[in-house]
């Protein structure tokens, strides 16, 4: 990896406040995107429910692109998105895509009876792979010296 606009691996959490709907509720959503394709060009294979781990990825949709989840890491509760697969574009291109698909599936959710006020956004942090978040330290405290 010779840049930071090299990177593929992306994640996008928009916080929330605190969940207003049990995380069981995200459950049947999931299963319902999953039968329609919903999400625009990933392919939505399965559901995992760790909502049983405190403060820890709630319920996650599984694609062969990315993984959608109602994380509660840290206790800060949100809608993650994290990219599995490579995007073409420039970074920027590829971070606005994953902002946009983070953005339309916390529009989806609040479409939702069951899900209505769960991803009320305040606000929105991005992640890199740990891979390169630890390749991107030791760059620094190198380029320190």
């Amino acid at each position: 990896m010779s840049a930071i606009t090299d990177l593929q691996r992306i994640g996008i959490k928009l916080f929330t406040e605190e969940f207003s709907v049990d995380q069981q509720d995200f459950i049947g959503v999931f299963h319902r995107w999953i039968q329609e394709q919903s999400v625009q060009d990933h392919l939505l294979v399965d559901v995992a429910d760790y909502s049983h781990v405190r403060n820890g990825p709630g319920i996650l949709l599984v694609s062969h692109e990315a993984n959608i989840n109602s994380d509660e890491t840290d206790g800060r509760p949100g809608l993650q998105y994290l990219r599995k697969q490579p995007l073409s574009g420039s970074f920027g291109e590829r971070l606005g895509s994953v902002l946009h698909t983070a953005i339309v599936a916390a529009q989806r959710l609040e479409e939702n009876p069951s899900c209505r006020d769960a991803c009320d956004s305040v606000a929105m942090s991005f992640s890199l792979s740990p891979t390169i978040a630890c390749w991107l330290q030791t760059r620094t405290r190198l380029s320190r010296h």
